[in-house]
Formats: C-alpha cells, structure tokens, sequence
C-alpha cells in the first residue's frame, strides 16, 4: 500500500520474569564476575532458550540499555562526590612520602571522574546526532 507507513511500535511493558532477567544480568556473582545466561535463566525459573530469545527482542534491549545506563551514572555520581575527599588525601600527603596507595587512590578518583564527564559529554552530543539524523529522515 502506497503511503500507508508502518507505525513504529511502541514500547510494550515487559514481563517481572523479563525484569527480574535484567536485573540479574548486571548483579555480579559471588565470584564477581557476570552471571551465566544459564545460570540466570535458572534463577528466574525459566528456559535458558528464552531467555536467549528475549535477547533478540527489541523492547527487551532497550530496558537493558536503559538499566545498564542508570547503573553507570550512578556509579560515575559517586566516584565524582569522593572528588573532595581525594584531593583532600593529595593535599594532606603532599609534603609526605608514606602514603603512595592513599595517593594513587585519590589521583585515581580524580582522574576517573574527570573523563566521566567527557563521557557524558560525548554521550550527550551522540544523542543529539542520533535525534538529528531520525528527524532528517522523517
């Protein structure tokens, strides 16, 4: 049919098995590292098959996306509020040479919240290029 476009669907609600799936995915184990896909599959009481299927499912990897961004930026938040902390360790050892852990410690933090604004920064301007580049093909 001419002219008639495809509406986009729209995000549907997923399911508590689904959720309770995505958030099972970014809990580290134990051992800290990530969960297996078959281990987590048993966790929920599902088939691990589906749970390889909602992978591939759209809605399914947005709400990751999304969940994996807040934990991110919540993690980036607290490394930033240390900031005054750190540079407190770097001023206090300043004239002292028996602090080298507490120092690369502090230096770290800094360091690290530093280039999390350059990431939001670059994530921000990605975002609105994408935005720019779906309103321009509309």
């Amino acid at each position: 049919m001419q002219g008639n476009k495809e509406k986009p669907i729209e995000r549907r609600e997923l399911t508590r098995r689904q959720e309770a799936a995505l958030l099972a995915m970014l809990e580290p184990s134990t051992d800290g590292s990530a969960p297996s896909l078959v281990q987590i599959a048993k966790n929920i009481g599902c088939n691990p098959s589906t749970l390889h299927r909602w992978l591939n499912q759209s809605a399914f990897k947005t709400r990751y996306r999304e969940l994996r961004r807040q934990m991110v930026e919540g993690s980036l938040a607290r490394l930033q509020s240390l900031m005054g902390k750190a540079i407190d360790t770097l001023e206090r050892n300043l004239d002292t040479k028996n602090r080298p852990s507490e120092c690369r410690a502090a230096s770290t933090i800094i360091r690290q919240s530093i280039e999390a604004v350059d990431f939001s920064d670059f994530d921000e301007r990605i975002a609105k290029i994408e935005k720019q580049l779906k309103t321009d093909k509309a």
